[in-house]
């Protein structure tokens, strides 16, 4: 809709971008100057702590730290492996402090943990070693390592060190002065002889594969691995090498190996290439050696199956395959026929008593026997074995109290560079954080206050001065007419000046109208956008510039702009001679 003065469609153009206009003034002015407002807060404050040496020295956490060190290094009596132990207690106080002291000796801390596990592992093994130099007598040091909870915390601790070949040596060394395997040995060895009771001659093969998983492995309670445990590997090549030992823990595997053996012949009758059936009869020899060295070359009795086969006697399966390939050669029937009667045998109860389960029991009775033997008449070895052990750890531990103590003088020797070095590192940062702020200012004051507010005040007061000297026709023409227009207009000199009055203020008010709607045109989208553009580049600068100061603060200065917190107030407590 239009009228002679005013366009609806520009007047909402208008509004819209007025609109847009306030919107970014807000982002700006509010939000963003906001932000930087609480940041120059936050710099003056700093600014005054930092200046203020008494002050810095009381919240600085390398000062506090070297407090800290120094208290426990008295405490400890300058003995480092209690010293270490006992900042390790502290690691959560520490682990509060910013600074590169907290962090050089955090990372000192973990330098024996990354090799040897938590401190919570490892402190027995601490724990022993202590003893070894206060007290070398042997009786005294094989019962702790013998008393309850020792034991457990001594096999967690070497279970977590990551060099196996130390883990390895020290379990030896502990295990043969503790003789704690012979102890675990001589009771399986005990549970092995009742597998002849009664009792046990009905049991079969999964009793005993279960009962000897429980002997190496573990997992019962009262029950140590040989094996995960003790890691001993001389019982492990007896045990491995031994035929009898893998008939009975591999005999349902065996089973199984068979069983598709079986059924790669019985494909001729589906098969007319006899593709699987050829393979096994190329194979043979393979499958023979696979049955000698993994499943302990097992045996069969075909007299079991009747007195048709008696004569046939004893046999190794993996030498019988063998004599079959030039008997039956390719003719699947008979070999078909060989693994049915085979199968049945692998499973029959009296073949697994006689041949399976017998045998491995006394090869176990044997094999358990000779190590108990063999650990009864080793000579023991001596404490210092075991201390030799620990070296390693030691080592570490030495290494890293070392490396603390020499960072602990640095830093204190080095307070006061420190200090000035941070001051300078704020003092720049702050003083591009003034400049960037004052630049700002002084853009806004420019383009808001110049380019912008001052055109507005001049086409105000070109509208106004239109509506105060030409305002008077108007009021003129109304005095004259009065309230009789007929009258006011008989005489037709009075009425041609009383319409040049009106066109006079007619065109007063299109001045008025001009001036005030070109106050929006002033905030045409293309113009505003420019201006606003150039400020906010001014603002980008000026967020940027205390946001680098904010890092500086975050990295190196927080501890000055938070309060003194409890841990802060004991810290102090720990060393009052801090660098001055």
């Amino acid at each position: 809709m239009t009228n002679g003065y005013t366009n609806e469609s520009d007047n909402k153009l208008i509004l819209k971008n007025l609109e847009e206009a306030e919107a970014i003034f807000k982002e700006l002015f509010e939000k963003r100057l906001d932000e930087v407002a609480k940041l120059d807060a936050k710099r003056i404050e700093i600014s005054k702590a930092i200046s203020n040496d008494k002050e810095f020295y009381a919240k600085d956490p390398n000062l506090l730290l070297i407090g800290l060190i120094e208290n426990t290094y008295r405490e400890s009596k300058g003995n480092f492996l209690l010293f270490l132990r006992s900042l390790r207690m502290k690691r959560a106080w520490i682990e509060r402090l910013q600074g590169e002291l907290p962090q050089d000796v955090l990372k000192q801390l973990q330098r024996t943990e990354a090799e040897f596990g938590n401190r919570d592992t490892f402190r027995i093994l601490i724990q022993l070693y202590l003893h070894i130099i206060q007290n070398a007598d042997k009786d005294y040091i094989v019962g702790f390592m013998r008393t309850e909870p020792h034991p457990l915390e001594l096999r967690s601790a070497i279970s977590y060190i990551k060099n196996k070949t130390l883990a390895n040596r020290i379990r030896e060394a502990i295990s043969a002065l503790t003789k704690e395997e012979l102890d675990y040995l001589v009771k399986y060895h005990r549970e092995i002889t009742l597998w002849r009771s009664k009792e046990v001659v009905t049991e079969d093969i999964p009793f005993f594969v279960l009962r000897t998983r429980i002997f190496i492995e573990g997992g019962e309670r009262g029950y140590l691995g040989l094996f995960s445990i003790f890691k001993d590997e001389k019982l492990r090549q007896k045990l491995v090498s031994s035929p009898a030992f893998l008939r009975l823990m591999r005999h349902k595997e065996q089973a199984a190996f068979l069983m598709k053996l079986r059924n790669d012949v019985m494909s001729y009758k589906t098969d007319p290439k006899w593709e699987k059936f050829l393979k096994f009869y190329d194979d043979v020899e393979k499958i023979a050696d696979e049955l000698r060295n993994k499943f302990g070359n097992p045996e069969v009795d075909y007299g079991l199956l009747g007195a048709i086969y008696s004569h046939l006697g004893k046999k190794e399966i993996a030498s019988e395959l063998f004599e079959n390939k030039s008997k039956f050669r390719q003719f699947p029937q008979k070999w078909l026929e060989y693994f049915n009667n085979l199968l049945w045998l692998v499973n029959s109860k009296e073949n697994k008593r006689k041949h399976v389960i017998e045998p491995f029991i006394n090869e176990m009775d044997r094999i358990f026997g000779d190590r108990i033997h063999e650990l009864i008449v080793m000579t023991l070895p001596e404490i210092s074995q075991l201390k030799d052990a620990l070296t390693p750890l030691i080592k570490l531990e030495k290494n890293s109290f070392d490396k603390i103590m020499e960072e602990t003088a640095d830093s204190r020797k080095n307070a006061r560079k420190r200090l000035q070095k941070l001051r300078e590192k704020f003092d720049d940062a702050s003083d591009r954080c003034i400049d960037a702020l004052t630049d700002f200012a002084e853009a806004k004051y420019r383009i808001v206050n110049v380019e912008i507010m001052q055109e507005i005040l001049l086409r105000l007061k070109n509208a106004k001065t239109y509506a105060q000297n030409e305002g008077q026709f108007g009021r003129h023409s109304l005095q004259v007419i009065g309230d009789d227009l007929e009258k006011a207009v008989s005489n037709p000199i009075k009425g041609l000046t009383l319409l040049y009055n009106f066109d006079k203020a007619s065109r007063a008010t299109i001045n008025v109208s001009y001036n005030l709607r070109s106050i929006g045109n002033i905030f045409t989208r293309k113009e505003i956008l420019a201006k606003l553009e150039e400020l906010n580049r001014y603002m980008e600068t000026t967020s940027r510039t205390y946001h680098k100061l904010e890092g500086l603060i975050n990295t190196n200065l927080q501890f000055l702009f938070e309060p003194k917190s409890e841990e802060q107030s004991k810290g102090e407590e720990y060393g009052k001679s801090r660098a001055a």
